[in-house]
């Protein structure tokens, strides 16, 4: 199967189809599309099998990563790239990942449990960090979870 993405005006991808090979004849999916099914649209070729500029079995990494829809094809670096989470994170011209410009600080596993006076529950409380653009810098973040120990 051959994978294409379908994008807008603005190079963003607004869908992803699959052409069987034997419809195809050489990379054609834009000429199949609009000329034998007459769907409008532009059309690009994207490999499943690629991501963060490596392919998935030791192949040619192709177009940067796997297109995704609401991500953007970048025609200048011929790739796909998933949408900038914020403005102040940098293109990684190597793998084609965003990435933020302070590097996230290493999680220590820091998880605390509580009892919550209830058979078989209890609250878990686990550290972790989430980007803060205002400041430019990463936040300490706590996120609560109930959980179900099994009773003996």
């Amino acid at each position: 199967m051959a994978h294409y993405a379908e994008i807008n005006e603005n190079n963003k991808v607004i869908n992803i189809i699959k052409i069987d090979d034997e419809l195809l004849v050489g990379d054609n999916g834009q000429e199949y599309m609009n000329n034998v099914l007459g769907v409008p649209g532009t059309f690009i070729k994207t490999s499943y099998n690629t991501f963060q500029g490596k392919h998935k079995y030791g192949g040619t990494p192709f177009r940067g990563n796997f297109a995704m829809i609401g991500g953007y094809y970048d025609a200048e670096r011929d790739v796909f790239l998933a949408k900038q989470p914020y403005p102040s994170w940098i293109l990684n011209e190597s793998t084609y990942q965003w990435e933020p410009p302070i590097p996230m600080p290493e999680v220590q596993s820091e998880i605390t449990e509580t009892p919550t006076g209830i058979a078989g529950q209890s609250l878990v409380t686990i550290r972790g960090y989430k980007w803060n653009e205002n400041i430019q810098d990463w936040e300490v973040t706590y996120t609560k979870r109930l959980i179900q120990n099994p009773l003996d």
